[in-house]
């Protein structure tokens, strides 16, 4: 076999499995509509960070304490999270403390 014949079946080797690729390649990349999975609900909690200014840390601290004294727990069960996620239930599920909420807000903004 020549030079050249070697160079040929190679190319055309070359050439057809290159063929065979793209054509595993070139399916779709997503499943139709109908296939595809509904998406997923999360069930994690969502972190999220707060900046609070220093006296209204201190004084979030102090009630956190005074309540735990209340409740006659540690006081390392009432933490700040712990007030913070109440607080957002209660806001959630109280139209007149949305309402006192959404002023502040936007008392806040307008500053």
């Amino acid at each position: 076999m020549s030079k050249r014949d070697d160079l040929r079946a190679r190319t055309q080797a070359m050439q057809a499995q290159s063929q065979q690729t793209r054509a595993v390649t070139v399916a779709p990349s997503e499943p139709p509509a109908s296939l595809a999975a509904p998406p997923a609900v999360r069930v994690k909690p969502v972190r999220q960070t707060l900046d609070l200014a220093p006296d209204h840390y201190e004084r979030l601290h102090a009630w956190s304490a005074e309540t735990a004294r209340g409740l006659g727990v540690m006081p390392s069960k009432v933490n700040a999270q712990t007030t913070l996620r109440a607080l957002v239930a209660r806001m959630l599920d109280d139209p007149e403390l949305a309402t006192a909420v959404r002023e502040d807000v936007k008392r806040s903004l307008a500053t």
